[in-house]
């Protein structure tokens, strides 16, 4: 029983004496907030403020930057005022009713799409099938200023077509690369959707694929290696830039 007495009054030292000791290290713990212990599932009020302050900043910062590249690209972006002239053919039933050698006559048809300016001279990217045919190209800048533009080029197998204005000194978009584009990266959509009076509305979107292929083009031995984007596109887009988030030009 002495033993025994022995053994539980030691156990009992070499307890009491743990417990100083876990007791020092643990009141002894370091108070710098860099160095502050965390234990799983805790954390002290400073880090919880944190870590809700944290996000808050980066989804500002982000937001700040998109609107930054939004406000700046779109300075270079304007509209393309198109009218063309339309040959109207006579009805078939007109050799039945009415003068049967009618000959065909002439309309103007007007309609607008969307450019980008890639140089302070006045050169402007934009789609083929927004000027295809037409007699008069208006373009309206950012400022609403505008002028009449002559089409220096085409390129009716990629539907590209470079415009000319005289002007000078004008905002221009920085030229990226489509090659640098990864899926998942977010863009922005630039243009005068739906009608002019809608001019330099943006959307935001990512991009969706790369080098799609959806038969438009290919039918007249045309050339196609699309980006794909959830960004919204409606007609009116048509020559508008899409642009990448560093402001740079990737698409048209």
């Amino acid at each position: 029983e002495f033993i025994m007495e022995k053994i539980r009054s030691s156990n009992l030292l070499w307890a009491f004496v743990a417990v100083l000791i876990v007791g020092f290290y643990t009141v002894d713990l370091p108070t710098n907030n860099a160095s502050v212990l965390s234990l799983p599932g805790f954390s002290s009020d400073k880090s919880v403020e944190e870590s809700k302050e944290a996000p808050s900043r980066t989804i500002g910062e982000l937001n700040d930057a998109i609107v930054e590249i939004a406000d700046k690209s779109k300075q270079a972006v304007v509209t393309v005022k198109v009218t063309q002239k339309v040959e109207a053919r006579p009805s078939p039933l007109s050799q039945f009713f009415g003068n049967p050698r009618q000959e065909p006559r002439e309309y103007q048809r007007r309609g607008h799409g969307s450019g980008v300016i890639v140089s302070k001279d006045g050169y402007i990217l934009t789609n083929n099938h927004v000027v295809e045919n037409a007699s008069e190209i208006e373009v309206t800048l950012f400022n609403d200023k505008s002028a009449d533009a002559e089409i220096i080029g085409t390129d009716p197998l990629t539907d590209i077509a470079v415009l000319k204005i005289d002007k000078s000194d004008l905002n221009v978009i920085k030229l990226g690369s489509s090659k640098d584009l990864r899926v998942g990266e977010m863009v922005l959509a630039i243009g005068s959707p739906l009608e002019a009076n809608l001019a330099h509305s943006v959307s935001m979107g990512i991009v969706s694929a790369k080098g799609r292929s959806i038969g438009i083009l290919q039918q007249s031995g045309g050339y196609e290696n699309f980006i794909q984007t959830d960004a919204a596109i409606n007609p009116g887009n048509s020559g508008g830039p899409l642009v990448n988030m560093d402001g740079e030009l990737v698409g048209v």
